[in-house]
């Protein structure tokens, strides 16, 4: 399932930050564009640092990629990534989803688990093989 905007979750009071549960009685969209006041109190249960961190993981590979693109498409190249993440990354990104829980690309980006150490990520551009095969069975 790919990552976009409308299959993660977000915090009921809008803000994207690390926070503790909270009551709130304004909102905002996710990019914190509009402010609204409501006409009642409202709960929101926090955000964890681990959520926090995967949101602007996820913001910065979007704007990676969208940066890199022009300059790949000019070039004639198609422009493939990989997001290599440990583990716990992974889940992370899985508990952020809505819907199915596996995570295979994110945002065009596949998603390939690594031992790079706990809680680390890297996105690599990937160029096209320079040889291949198929081995019979």
């Amino acid at each position: 399932m790919a990552v976009g905007e409308l299959t993660r979750r977000h915090p009921a009071c809008g803000s994207e930050l690390e926070h503790g549960p909270h009551e709130y009685t304004w909102t905002c969209k996710y990019d914190g564009t509009e402010l609204v006041e409501l006409d009642h109190p409202r709960h929101c249960s926090g955000w964890t640092a681990a959520e926090a961190d995967l949101c602007v993981m996820l913001r910065q590979v979007h704007v990676t990629m969208l940066e890199k693109a022009p300059l790949n498409a000019t070039a004639g190249v198609g422009g493939r990534f990989r997001l290599e993440c440990s583990p716990a990354v992974v889940a992370g990104l899985a508990g952020l989803l809505l819907g199915p829980r596996r995570v295979t690309e994110v945002h065009g980006a596949e998603v390939v688990i690594t031992m790079l150490g706990e809680g680390r990520w890297q996105l690599s551009e990937v160029s096209p093989p320079l040889s291949a095969g198929v081995i019979r069975q």
